[in-house]
C-alpha cells in the first residue's frame, strides 16, 4: 500500500476522480462524505494545515481517506466541522478495512512529532474507526478517549403511504388526516408544494429558506449570524443539484413560502439536514403538512 498525505490547496480536485467512488465502497457511504460536502466546508471553512492522508494499492486504485487537517493547537482534525457536518468518518473501501486502519495508525505514530493529538467526532455509532481503528492506536499505547454526546435518530419508513397512517396509533392518524384534509381542501388559504431544480433561481431559493430559518427558532436565527455558516449553505446548495442529491423543497401558503426541508436525496434514504418555517400559518401545521408530503 502507498499512503500519500496531501497538503497542497487543490488537493481535493487531485483525488476527485476517485473519491465518490471510494465513498460507495466505504462504510462511510453518507452524503457528508461525498466529495462535494467536505470539498465545499473546506473552501469556506478550512484553516490551518490539510492533512488529507490517501491510502492507493500496489495497481494505484484508491482504498481509503483520511480527511484531515491540522489546527493552531496541532491537533489533526476531521474536516467536517461539528456545526454543519453530521456524521465524520475515515472513508476506507469495505475489502480492505483492517490493513488500511493498521496502516494509518502505523503512518501516524511514525510522524507523531509532527502533532499533538488527534480528534476525530461525529462518528456514527456503527463506525468501524470507534473499533478497528481506535485498537490499532491503542496497539501503540495511543490514549484513546471514546465520548458520546448525541445521536442522530434513525426512522425506516413503510412501502407505502398507507402503511406509513396505518403504523401510527389511532389518535395520531386521525390528526394528521385531518391536518392533510384542510391542507389540501384549499378553502381558506390555497397550499401547494415544490422542489427546487435547475429551473429555479437557486440563489433566491437560498434566502428564502435562510429567511423560514430564521423565523423558525432563535438558536438557528443566531446560526444564520455567522456569515461561513450562510456561505457554507449557499456554496453546497448550487454544488449538490447537479449530483441529483439535493433536496430543497418548500410549502407555500397563498403563494407566500412557509416551510422548508433541506435534505439529501442520497443512496436510497432521505437524510434530513435543516428546515425551517414561519409561525403566520401555525394553524395548518405547514412543517408537518410539508414533511408528509415527502414522505409521499
Amino acid at each position: 500500500m502507498k499512503i500519500t498525505v496531501h497538503h497542497e490547496p487543490n488537493s481535493f480536485e487531485i483525488l476527485r476522480p476517485d473519491w465518490n467512488d471510494l465513498v460507495r465502497h466505504s462504510g462511510a457511504n453518507t452524503p457528508f462524505s461525498t466529495w462535494e460536502f467536505l470539498a465545499t466546508w473546506w473552501d469556506v471553512y478550512g484553516a490551518g494545515e490539510l492533512w488529507l492522508i490517501s491510502v492507493r494499492d500496489d495497481a494505484d486504485n484508491l482504498i481509503g481517506l483520511a480527511p484531515l487537517f491540522m489546527n493552531a493547537d496541532r491537533v489533526l482534525c476531521s474536516i467536517g466541522g461539528l456545526d454543519v457536518t453530521d456524521y465524520c468518518d475515515f472513508i476506507i473501501h469495505t475489502d480492505y478495512t483492517k490493513p488500511v486502519y493498521d496502516a494509518i495508525a502505523d503512518f501516524l505514530m511514525t510522524h507523531k512529532a509532527d502533532f499533538s493529538g488527534l480528534s476525530v467526532y461525529n462518528l456514527a455509532p456503527n463506525s468501524l474507526t470507534l473499533s478497528l481503528f481506535c485498537e490499532a492506536l491503542e496497539g501503540y499505547e495511543f490514549k484513546v478517549t471514546r465520548e458520546q454526546v448525541e445521536v442522530t435518530p434513525q426512522i425506516t419508513l413503510p412501502a407505502t403511504m398507507e402503511g406509513y397512517y396505518e403504523a401510527l396509533d389511532k389518535k395520531q392518524r386521525g390528526e394528521l388526516r385531518r391536518k392533510m384534509r384542510r391542507a389540501e381542501a384549499g378553502i381558506d388559504e390555497k397550499v401547494d408544494w415544490y422542489v427546487v431544480g435547475a429551473e429555479h433561481d437557486l440563489s433566491a431559493e437560498t434566502q428564502k429558506f435562510f429567511a423560514l430559518m430564521a423565523s423558525s427558532s432563535p438558536n438557528k436565527a443566531e446560526f444564520l449570524q455567522n456569515p461561513q455558516h450562510k456561505a457554507f449553505f449557499e456554496a453546497l446548495i448550487p454544488r449538490m443539484l447537479p449530483t441529483g442529491w439535493l433536496q430543497l423543497a418548500f410549502l407555500r401558503v397563498d403563494e407566500e413560502v412557509a416551510a422548508s426541508y433541506f435534505n439529501f436525496d442520497y443512496d436510497q434514504k432521505i437524510w434530513v439536514y435543516n428546515s425551517g418555517l414561519t409561525y403566520k400559518y401555525e394553524s395548518l401545521s405547514v412543517g408537518i403538512v410539508l414533511l408528509v408530503h415527502l414522505i409521499d
